[in-house]
């Protein structure tokens, strides 16, 4: 017998293309951001925290990225 997974939501995030008019500027498009693995890693300390910081802001560039690429493809 096989089980239904429900539908979950990793991320969400809100962004504006006209903040940032070249990939230099895209971290200034993002509005807002949302995750839920973010939100399971607030327990962490604030040392480990501040390591992975530049790690979790080049992920949302990319998701941010993604989303503009799937746009852009579907116009």
């Amino acid at each position: 017998m096989s089980t239904v997974k429900p539908a979950s939501l990793d991320f969400l995030t809100i962004f504006s293309p006209a903040l940032g008019v070249d990939e230099a500027s895209q971290r200034n498009q993002i509005v807002f951001y949302h995750s839920a693995a973010d939100s399971a890693e607030r327990e962490r300390s604030a040392a480990s925290q501040q390591e992975d910081l530049h790690e979790k802001q080049n992920e949302r560039l990319r998701q941010v990225g993604l989303a503009q690429g799937l746009i852009a493809f579907a116009r």
